[in-house]
């Protein structure tokens, strides 16, 4: 999907990202993400779940990578063709900012 869909169909803000690996191109974040979050979640659905958001053809990528413990997502921007990830380490109080090109992202359940 085109990058501007993902910014406008998920609500990514309290989500939890677990790791962050950077191969070639392809940049995978790993996600406890927040279904209840979602406009269209509805109260039977199970309120959290691990998913994988991988963007495609990743350029000027500024920020950290591994695995995290929980940084939770407080925001996630586009602008001038750059994503960025604002994040906070909340057992530490640091806040994060990750930013990137990327001419695609896929959204996979695990």
């Amino acid at each position: 999907m085109i990058i501007n869909d993902f910014i406008t169909t998920y609500e990514m803000h309290d989500s939890l990202i677990l790791n962050i690996v950077l191969e070639d191109t392809k940049l995978t974040f790993t996600i406890d993400f927040c279904y209840w979050m979602q406009s269209n979640y509805k109260d039977d659905e199970i309120e959290t779940g691990i998913i994988q958001v991988v963007f495609d053809k990743v350029t000027d990528y500024n920020g950290i990578m591994g695995q995290v413990d929980n940084y939770s997502i407080l925001d996630v921007t586009y602008e001038d063709d750059i994503i960025t990830f604002l994040i906070c380490d909340d057992y530490n109080d640091t806040s994060y900012e990750i930013s990137f090109k990327a001419k695609s992202v896929d959204v996979n359940n695990l």
